[in-house]
C-alpha cells in the first residue's frame, strides 16, 4: 500500500509540473502576441501621420477638386507656415535696420529763363545717374509750363532735389513723400517661399497619381498656384524696383512781362475772330442740307402769296 501512494504521489507531481510548464509557455505566447500587437498599432498610427502630412485632406486625390487651391493651406502649410514665421522673423530682424522705402516728391517754380533751368536740369540729372522718363511743355494763358519727371538713384534723391531748388527764381510748392513698405515686401517675400513649397508638393503627389482625373486635378491647381506665384514675383519685382530709384517731378515756367499793350490785344482780337468766322462757315458747310430745305420752304410760301395777292386784286 504504501509503495502504491508513493508512486501516486511521484505521478501526481509530475503531472503538476507539465501543468505548471504548460502555463509558462502559455504565458510567455501571450506576452510576445501582445508586444506584436502593440507594436503593429504605433506603427499603423505612425503611418496614418505620415499620410496626413503629405496629403492635406486625407485618403484620395478627388478632395483636390472640391476645394481648389488647397492642399489645404492648413495641413499642407503648417510646416510652411511655421518655417515661414521663423524666417520671416529672421528676415524681419535683419531687414527692419534698412527699411524699404520709396521716395517720391514734386516741385514747382517760376524761372526767367526756361532754356538755362533745363540745361541745368539735364546736367543734375546726369551727374547724379538718373533718367528723364517723360518731359512734357504745356501753353496756356501765355504762360509756357515745363513738366519733367525724374527717376534718380534713392541714394542720390536729396541731392538732386537740392540742386534744382537751388536754381528756382521762386518756389511756388514743394512736396516730398516717403512711403514704407518694409512690411508689404517682406510680406510678398514670405508668400512666394510658402507658395512654392506648396507648388513643390504638388509635383510630388504628381508623381503618385493613378488615374487620369486626378493628374488633372493636380494640373490644374499646379497652374493656379504657378500665376498666383508670378504675380507675386511681379510686384516684388516693381516694389524693388520703387525704392532702388525715387521719382521727383519737377514743374517750371516764365511769366510774361507787363509790356502786353493796346496793340497786342487788338492783334489777337483779330486774330481770334477770324477763327471764329472760320469756325462759323464750318457750321454752315455742316448743315447744308437743312439750308436747302429751308429756302425751297421759303420760295414756295413766298410764291404762294404772290399769287394770293395777284387773286385779291383781281
Amino acid at each position: 500500500m504504501s509503495c502504491l501512494r508513493s508512486k501516486r504521489t511521484k505521478n501526481f507531481m509530475k503531472f503538476h509540473e507539465k501543468i505548471s510548464k504548460s502555463k509558462t509557455t502559455t504565458m510567455k505566447h501571450l506576452i510576445v502576441l501582445s508586444a506584436l500587437f502593440v507594436s503593429l498599432i504605433f506603427s499603423a498610427c505612425e503611418s496614418k501621420n505620415s499620410d496626413r502630412d503629405f496629403i492635406a485632406d486625407g485618403e484620395n486625390l478627388s478632395g483636390y477638386q472640391n476645394q481648389p487651391g488647397t492642399l489645404n493651406e492648413q495641413n499642407v502649410t503648417d510646416k510652411t507656415r511655421k518655417e515661414t514665421q521663423t524666417d520671416g522673423n529672421e528676415v524681419s530682424s535683419v531687414n527692419i535696420t534698412e527699411r524699404k522705402l520709396i521716395k517720391q516728391g514734386t516741385i514747382k517754380f517760376e524761372t526767367k529763363d526756361p532754356g538755362a533751368t533745363k540745361e541745368i536740369i539735364s546736367g543734375a540729372v546726369k551727374e547724379f545717374n538718373g533718367y528723364i522718363s517723360s518731359d512734357n511743355i504745356q501753353s496756356s494763358n501765355s504762360i509756357i509750363v515745363h513738366k519733367v519727371q525724374i527717376r534718380v538713384p534713392a541714394e542720390n534723391f536729396d541731392l538732386l532735389l537740392n540742386r534744382i531748388t537751388e536754381s528756382a527764381d521762386k518756389l511756388d510748392s514743394k512736396n516730398i513723400r516717403v512711403l514704407d513698405v518694409t512690411e508689404e515686401f517682406i510680406d510678398v517675400e514670405a508668400r512666394i517661399k510658402t507658395k512654392k513649397e506648396l507648388e513643390a508638393r504638388y509635383k510630388e503627389i504628381l508623381t503618385q497619381a493613378k488615374t487620369v482625373a486626378e493628374i488633372l486635378s493636380i494640373e490644374e491647381e499646379i497652374g493656379k498656384l504657378r500665376t498666383e506665384i508670378e504675380s507675386a514675383e511681379g510686384r516684388l519685382k516693381y516694389l524693388r524696383n520703387q525704392i532702388g530709384y525715387g521719382t521727383l517731378i519737377v514743374e517750371f515756367y516764365e511769366t510774361p512781362g507787363t509790356s502786353f499793350g493796346f496793340f497786342d490785344k487788338l492783334f489777337n482780337a483779330l486774330e481770334k475772330g477770324w477763327e471764329g468766322f472760320l469756325t462759323f462757315i464750318i457750321g454752315l458747310v455742316y448743315i447744308w442740307p437743312f439750308i436747302l430745305i429751308l429756302i425751297g420752304i421759303i420760295f414756295i410760301l413766298v410764291r404762294f402769296f404772290k399769287k394770293r395777292k395777284k387773286k385779291v386784286k383781281a
